[in-house]
């Protein structure tokens, strides 16, 4: 019985050098997986600030805040990602954030949804630190 022909590979540069696979990069690299399940995040500290300040269930995510933050000129805070990450149960990225809040209140006088955000990151200041 006769074998099909299996061309071997060959190497652009040197045609008789034979080409390594394990060696070659493809120019993409394999990570974690960074899915978010939303039945098992531990969504509890957005649920109890939400109780305490239900306005920061209003938010549109416009960035209105985060353009005028003190803190974020110098820094990756943002109440846009504190938000986000509170509503995807991703507590320990939000408490780092919320750690380099200044509380100087010139979010809430920007924000179209009349949001009460400095009240909402002293509730979340006090709820972040019973964790």
């Amino acid at each position: 019985m006769r074998q099909a022909y299996k061309p071997k590979p060959v190497n652009p540069v040197n045609p008789v050098k034979k080409m390594k696979y394990k060696h070659m990069k493809f120019g993409f690299s394999i990570h974690k997986d960074r899915q978010i399940n939303l039945d098992i995040a531990d969504r509890s500290v957005f649920h109890r600030v939400s109780l305490i300040e239900p306005s920061i269930n209003r938010c549109i995510f416009c960035g209105g805040c985060s353009s005028t933050c003190s803190a974020g000129m110098f820094t990756d805070m943002s109440f846009r990602r504190v938000s986000l990450f509170l509503r995807r149960g991703m507590n320990k990225e939000a408490k780092e954030l919320i750690k380099k809040c200044l509380l100087c209140g010139k979010c809430s006088m920007v924000c179209p949804r009349d949001i009460n955000i400095r009240h909402t990151m002293i509730i979340l200041k006090k709820e972040i630190d019973s964790l």
